[in-house]
């Protein structure tokens, strides 16, 4: 999956397993592996992308994905979940998926940046 989203240019970095450290609630510093990690061409753009194999369909793993995602969704990351199947199966129909998320998280940066100009500009 790595090797296909950066060979056709879709994303400038993508890291496997790469820390994700935050601080929780009661202020203890936490760290969230994520499968992949997807870095766009601006730091707005950031997904996440997690491979699920079967041990992800009983119901505690469920709860523990929820609140993974709940997490990184608040540090700012996008995220996409896969079975292991999809990826066996058709790993092009996931490609283009990754590839139509980092189109759209793109352009929502990109339009943030301009309201942010727009409204510095109205105080300058």
């Amino acid at each position: 999956l790595r090797n296909e989203i950066v060979e056709k240019g879709h994303a400038l970095f993508v890291h496997h397993e790469h820390p994700v450290w935050y601080f929780s609630e009661k202020g203890e510093r936490r760290c969230i592996r994520p499968d992949f990690i997807i870095h766009g061409n601006t730091d707005q753009v950031r997904v996440v992308v997690e491979i699920d194999g079967v041990q992800h369909q009983k119901k505690d793993a469920r709860i523990h994905d929820h609140m993974r995602d709940s997490t990184l969704k608040d540090l700012g990351y996008t995220i996409l979940r896969f079975t292991s199947d999809e990826i066996n199966s058709d790993i092009g129909r996931c490609i283009s998926r990754v590839s139509k998320v980092l189109y759209s998280v793109k352009i929502e940066a990109i339009k943030a940046a301009q309201r942010r100009k727009m409204y510095q500009s109205a105080f300058a």
